[in-house]
């Protein structure tokens, strides 16, 4: 029994080629009238033939059909076509005879013969009569089993691109897609989403195509899609007039690449920060392959290559013969590590080299390999460190000489109080021996020291503790005399400050302690001789002006009565200056505004007569020496009287001011009154009067100068520099 294949019509090269010659012989069978169509012409043809009326009965076959269907050429004649052919008891509906009859037109089908195990070509075309009238049609069937089987293989290899994993696409000459399998989805939404067009290449890629064609030669490309990367293979099937693209994706590939690149970068970053570069040696050819870190430590051209003996031009001179000698060692040891100097743009620079030399069981030595670093600011380090180690055990040494050779008691305690060190004063000074007292607690050692609560502040605190001439040692046994000592304890701290210990230290005063004390008891009987002095020259300026006072008495001339009064005023002027000295605790410094208010009651006093005037002293709190106070007050003295004698005459009642101040570094005394002032034309320089003279002369003696203005009464203003012996 036959069973039919409805299949469409094959597109591929053999079947259409099939085709083709089975309407050839159709076309001719027509063109001969059916009574003239000789038996061996139809015999001559390979293809199964039968003619068939309207009813599907045959009419004539050749000996090709016959023979499929089994019988004689003339036992097939007015059996059914579809029961001898098709082995089917009724026509089938896809029948091509029956279609023939309905539509008039040419038809044909592919089918597989269950019986016979083949694949047949069927194609019907019409007979028709003078009129056009169908009267029957030529069956033309042909064995395509062969074409068929090379056909499925040929569409299994067709299917293969489909289904793989790379994309795989088929280009016509214009860029228009031909053909696609499912990986090219990623590249044609790529296309898409940058050309909007997904029927043809465009862009780069199809100037990549065209070049193909033009050299006939394949090509590759690589292309983005998708975040994923393709190397695309243009291969020109120049015979059909299409390229293929085969790509392959590489997107793993290139992460890779881009991981070894990022790991190579981070490897030379390393290399220049620790400043290590690699090298290997090529035994065959000499030849020294450096890393880029390596070419730029040793100063040499990564591009080119270089000898052993150009790297030892490299090396200082003094260290030359050590490299040649630590190599000829390696080759026969195989492994090297040696310290030297290179030279560098004229810097010279320290590497470390280290290496492996290849050696085969023949002892032989081949390649090598290694690393250099530059080791020069290690070197620097390491001489800096061994000069400062140097410093630190000379300074140690200097600080182990003083300590032990002092006289001042050293003693060095842990944050409990245990005593870690002390030096040879402390212990003699204890009458102990060091050993015995190092590793003990203080107060152990010297249950006598009451200070504890004050090491227990100087470890809370951290904090210098400080006992000034504490008390002194009781007297010895032996009659050696009572021991002062000035007592310090000093926080050690650790690099984070942190307490790390105390250091206490005891000097011996009691020699300053004496000497001072001898040096009060001294000053003290000096200021007594002083004060003394002072009361007696006070006590004697006291007599001579009581004489003065006498003998103005007994004369009855008024200006002798007048000239002896002054000279008593400035007797006691004087005689007030050394009745403070000898009152104050100060024996050279005399307080302003005391001298001045008493040398103004005491004016007042002798001058009852013009009590009607007031006299105002406005005086800052300076000090002065003897001489200057005694200048001023002299001063004071001559311009008070002068004014009370002579600018209120024709007046009643008027004021005198006294101003003694600092202005900067100067000092202002100024005496003021509102009365009848000065002379016009008075020079105090060129007077008569022996008082003006005397102020004169006292402001040459401060270094002043004076100025004398007569404005709503008199003002002499005097001015002179301060010295080291005022204080304001």
């Amino acid at each position: 029994m036959i069973s039919e294949k409805n299949l469409s019509k094959i597109e591929h090269w053999p079947a259409e080629k099939t085709s083709s010659s089975i309407n050839k012989t159709s076309s001719a069978l027509l063109e001969t009238p059916a009574v003239h169509i000789l038996d061996d012409t139809l015999d001559s043809i390979p293809d199964m033939i039968s003619i068939h009326d309207n009813n599907h009965k045959i009419i004539h076959v050749n000996s090709s059909m016959a023979k499929f269907i089994g019988k004689r050429p003339e036992e097939c004649i007015g059996l059914s076509c579809f029961r001898c052919i098709h082995r089917l008891p009724k026509p089938h509906q896809f029948c091509p005879h029956s279609l023939i009859l309905k539509d008039g037109k040419e038809h044909s089908a592919e089918i597989y013969d269950d019986v016979s195990g083949k694949y047949l070509l069927i194609i019907t075309t019409p007979l028709f009569d003078k009129r056009g009238k169908i009267t029957g049609s030529i069956h033309i069937v042909r064995d395509i089993s062969k074409q068929t089987k090379e056909f499925t293989e040929l569409e299994m290899v067709s299917r293969f691109p489909s289904e793989d994993p790379s994309p795989v696409l088929r280009v016509a000459y214009d860029g228009r897609i031909m053909y696609a399998n499912k990986a090219s989805r990623m590249l044609l939404r790529q296309w898409k989403a940058d050309n909007d067009d997904i029927s043809r290449i465009l862009g780069h890629l199809f100037s990549q195509v065209k070049a193909a064609i033009r050299s006939k030669k394949s090509k590759e490309v690589e292309i983005e899609a998708s975040e994923h990367v393709f190397v695309v293979s243009i291969v020109p099937i120049v015979e059909y007039g299409y390229v293929n693209l085969y790509g392959k994706d590489v997107t793993k590939k290139k992460l890779i690449e881009k991981k070894l690149l990022e790991s190579n970068e981070e490897i030379k970053r390393a290399q220049s920060v620790a400043s290590i570069g690699g090298w290997r040696f090529d035994a065959t050819n000499d030849e020294f392959h450096l890393s880029e870190e390596a070419c730029r430590m040793i100063g040499l051209s990564k591009e080119e290559k270089h000898t052993k003996k150009e790297f030892i031009t490299k090396v200082h001179p003094d260290d030359r013969a050590l490299i040649i000698k630590t190599w000829d060692l390696a080759m026969r040891n195989g492994h090297f590590d040696i310290e030297l100097r290179i030279i560098v743009s004229g810097d010279v620079r320290w590497v470390r080299l280290l290496g492996d030399i290849e050696i085969d069981s023949r002892g032989k030595s081949h390649d090598g390999f290694g690393v250099v670093q530059d080791i020069t600011e290690q070197k620097r380090k390491d001489d800096l460190r061994e000069q400062l180690l140097w410093e630190l055990r000379k300074q140690k040494n200097i600080l182990s000489t003083v300590l032990e050779n002092t006289e001042t008691n050293l003693a060095y305690l842990d944050n409990d109080f245990n005593i870690i060190d002390v030096n040879a004063a402390y212990a003699n000074e204890s009458n102990m021996k060091k050993s015995s007292m190092i590793g003990k607690n203080w107060f152990d050692v010297f249950p006598e020291d009451k200070n504890q609560e004050l090491f227990e502040l100087a470890k809370k605190t951290g904090k210098v503790m400080r006992l000034k001439a504490n008390l002194p040692t009781s007297q010895k046994s032996n009659g050696e005399p009572k021991k002062y000592w000035d007592w310090t304890m000093v926080c050690v701290r650790d690099s984070k400050k942190k307490p790390d210990g105390f250091v206490i230290s005891q000097h011996n005063v009691t020699a300053e302690i004496l000497w001072q004390k001898k040096l009060e008891a001294a000053l003290n009987e000096k200021e007594s001789l002083i004060k003394e002095i002072h009361h007696r020259v006070k006590n004697n300026l006291q007599i001579i002006s009581s004489m003065l006072n006498l003998q103005s008495k007994k004369s009855a001339d008024p200006s002798i009565q007048f000239a002896l009064k002054e000279s008593k005023n400035r007797v006691k002027s004087i005689s007030l200056v050394h009745e403070l000295l000898y009152k104050s605790e100060s024996l050279a410094k005399i307080k302003m505004q005391t001298y001045v208010r008493d040398l103004k009651t005491y004016i007042l006093d002798c001058c009852n007569q013009k009590t009607n005037v007031n006299v105002r002293f406005d005086v800052d709190d300076l000090i002065f020496s003897t001489d200057d106070a005694i200048s001023c007050g002299l001063i004071i003295n001559e311009l008070v009287t002068n004014s009370l004698k002579h600018a209120f005459d024709n007046v009643t009642g008027g004021n005198i001011t006294i101003r003694l101040k600092k202005h900067k570094q100067k000092i202002e005394l100024c005496v003021i009154d509102d009365g009848s002032g000065f002379p016009d034309g008075a020079n105090i320089k060129k007077t008569d009067s022996l008082g003006l003279q005397l102020v004169s002369t006292f402001v040459a003696k401060l270094n002043g100068e004076i100025d004398i203005t007569n404005k709503e009464g008199g003002s002499v203003r005097i001015t002179f520099p301060m010295n080291n012996d005022l204080r304001y």
